[in-house]
């Protein structure tokens, strides 16, 4: 006797929705592990104190606060009433 020639179609779409779950349950639990990885790295370094990028931006901002030319707040304040309002040039004067 001849079997019939047809496909199997709720084999072929269990199949798909067998696939489809396992797919996106795999690819949270990666992304759920990279997180928890990202997150623990994160804390490692925050507690050695091996922060190199922080280190560098801070002691940048610390020049920027202690260097040449820069004047206090309260003196920047009493140049401004001294006179009058009038912002000190911040380029020489062309002559």
């Amino acid at each position: 006797m001849a079997q019939p020639q047809g496909l199997n179609v709720p084999a072929i779409i269990l199949t798909g929705i067998t696939a489809v779950i396992l797919i996106a349950t795999t690819v949270e639990g990666v992304r759920a592990y990279y997180n928890y990885t990202l997150r623990n790295e994160e804390a490692a370094k925050w507690t050695q104190g091996a922060m190199p990028l922080a280190e560098e931006v801070r002691a940048a901002q610390e020049l920027t606060i202690k260097g040449e030319g820069r004047l206090p707040i309260g003196a920047a304040m009493q140049q401004v009433v001294a006179t009058k309002g009038k912002m000190p040039a911040t380029k020489p004067s062309a002559q």
